[in-house]
């Protein structure tokens, strides 16, 4: 499977567990219900067992610094040359923890456009797609009402291109954080296998497109086992 641009970056830490989070279309955590967990704000040190590569820091801070009510993190990782940063929201599902990352790009609004009187059929044979266009966006692909002649051919064409999130369960202490994340290979297993069932694209990628209270009914499924995550440690420290 591609290795998304978010794991890359954490590079030689991650190739230690061999697995890659499950990219989704849409987002675990709303802004409606996140939160702000001031103890999460700081450097976190990945703990590695390979004492020569040089420490990676995952830092967290508040996105909008000038508004003490903003819930978003800023959230940075670092490790030798390699720099890559994220937006983070935090909130609670069934009572745990999750943290939901998305890339950092700009977008035109929402990402929504539509382009009038393109959409030909029947060269566009599905009504609805969902396409990774790359590492970090997806496109969201739907046709229209039908326009011009009443022959059926011609629609206008819904497209939205939107920043692809990954989520981790999250288990903070004082000096300790512990993020868990759904191998993508497992979970797609699990569902070919028919053990959970939630909106998806299987080929040529794996990723989900379930809605957010889909998603949210899925952790709460997964998350009564801590053995379903990878887990990746951090200790709390001071970069330097």
């Amino acid at each position: 499977m591609r290795r998304t641009v978010l794991f890359l970056v954490l590079g030689s830490f991650l190739f230690l567990t061999g697995c890659e989070p499950t990219a989704s279309q849409h987002s675990l955590i709303t802004p409606e219900v996140a939160i702000f967990e001031p103890s999460l704000v700081g450097d976190w040190i990945a703990e590695s067992k390979d004492d020569s590569q040089e420490s990676a820091v995952l830092t967290f801070s508040r996105r909008d610094e000038s508004n003490p009510l903003s819930k978003e993190y800023a959230v940075k990782w670092r490790e030798g040359e390699e720099r890559q940063k994220w937006v983070g929201r935090l909130g609670r599902v069934n009572e745990q923890l999750y943290l939901d990352l998305s890339p950092e790009v700009e977008l035109n609004g929402d990402g929504s456009h539509i382009l009038p009187g393109v959409c030909v059929e029947p060269a566009f044979e599905q009504k609805h797609q969902v396409i990774r266009i790359s590492d970090e966006l997806l496109l969201e692909i739907q046709p229209g009402t039908e326009e011009g002649d009443g022959t059926g051919t011609a629609h206008p064409l819904n497209i939205k291109v939107s920043p692809i999130h990954w989520f981790f369960n999250v288990r903070l202490t004082e000096k300790g954080l512990r993020l868990g994340y759904l191998d993508d290979e497992d979970l797609s297993k699990q569902i070919k296998d028919k053990k959970i069932q939630i909106d998806h694209v299987l080929e040529p990628e794996f990723f989900l497109i379930a809605k957010t209270d889909q998603l949210q009914r899925m952790v709460t499924q997964l998350g009564q086992n801590p053995a379903t995550f990878t887990w990746l440690e951090f200790v709390k420290g001071e970069a330097k």
